[in-house]
């Protein structure tokens, strides 16, 4: 009865497939093989139910797919045929390896997420040109080591995410895509190099915070107009690759700046600074030019002594420093006026 039913849905791996029903936008047919015993769980205007199925089920209407399952390695044509499928959910289930061609003949695919699993390595071959519709690609939370080169030309997808991953570097992984947002949190990446993102030609939005950036080379952010660059959290000491920088927004709090160049060509709505352990001569400098160049700081105070956060003059600074008072207060003005102009 119950027991036994129970029984058997802990020996099978576990996959949902939801079904949209017959009035759904989704009117043509579909067949999937899958080369594994699973437990298919149904929706329709009517509820749910459930199916035991082995190795190939009547797709009709799938546009999305949520799988459990213990096959660690995704083989070639682990999904194909599917033409209606919108989304697929491969999350936490173990897998550490793709081979090239695991899904194919998925044309409406727009989400593939295959986050928090044990993949370590983007084989050529695995993504590049796969999916003609794809929106975002998610393979964050995974122990990616190595992306193999070109790894991801001709690529649709608009959002990538490589957060939390353990990559040391930005290689040569694009060519021919149409990528906007760029995920990189949290990885072991260590320097930028100037042609980094050259292949990139549509990227707006690059999430860097939380490496171990010490160095990045001039003309590194010089090809593209971004939205936003975020390089907070990382071990920086000194900013000189502004040259030609074209950005809405750059965030380089939480370093070990000191020092800042602002080269006169440079073009940045806002630069989030704070905090920093600045040299105050700099940060007096810094503050002149960014109001003659009209770049918005931002204040991200850490504990504030007097009438200054103490992050603006830890490094050589005493709080008692009234010429910084002085231009801390004249230029807090300054921000203030900018913002409502």
């Amino acid at each position: 009865g119950d027991k036994m039913q129970s029984k058997a849905l802990l020996l099978f791996s576990f996959l949902t497939l939801i079904y949209y029903s017959e009035n759904s936008i989704w009117l043509r047919e579909a067949k999937t093989t899958v080369p594994f015993s699973a437990v298919v769980q149904r929706e329709n205007l009517d509820g749910f139910d459930t199916m035991l199925i082995n190795g190939s089920v009547n797709g009709k209407n799938i546009a999305t797919i949520r799988a459990v399952t213990t096959h660690r390695v995704l083989k070639k044509d682990t999904f194909v045929s599917l033409p209606v499928l919108v989304q697929l959910y491969l999350t936490n289930i173990g897998v550490y390896e793709l081979a090239s061609g695991f899904i194919k003949d998925v044309p409406s695919l727009l989400m593939l997420d295959l986050g928090f699993n044990q993949i370590r390595r983007i084989r050529n071959g695995v993504f590049s040109g796969r999916f003609a519709a794809l929106y975002r690609l998610a393979l964050h939370n995974n122990e990616i080591e190595e992306i193999e080169r070109r790894a991801f030309s001709n690529f649709s997808a608009t959002y990538l995410s490589l957060s939390n991953n353990r990559l040391t570097l930005v290689g040569d992984w694009f060519k021919n895509t149409s990528l906007y947002s760029l995920d990189l949190t949290n990885n072991h990446i260590a320097f930028l190099v100037e042609d980094t993102f050259k292949k990139i030609e549509n990227l707006q939005v690059i999430e860097l915070a939380m490496n171990r950036i010490q160095f990045i080379e001039p003309k590194t952010f010089t090809l593209t107009k971004y939205t936003f660059i975020n390089l907070s959290h990382n071990f920086l000491y000194d900013i000189n690759f502004l040259d030609r920088v074209a950005s809405r927004s750059l965030d380089i709090s939480y370093n070990q700046v000191s020092r800042i160049s602002l080269p006169h060509d440079v073009r940045i709505g806002t630069l989030t600074i704070y905090p920093n352990p600045w040299n105050c001569h700099c940060l007096h400098e810094f503050w002149r030019l960014a109001w003659k160049l009209r770049i918005s700081y931002g204040f991200r105070f850490s504990e504030p002594k007097k009438s200054i956060p103490i992050c603006i003059y830890r490094n050589e600074c005493h709080e008692d420093d009234t010429q910084l008072q002085r231009e801390y207060l004249k230029n807090l003005t300054m921000l203030n006026q900018m913002s409502y102009s």
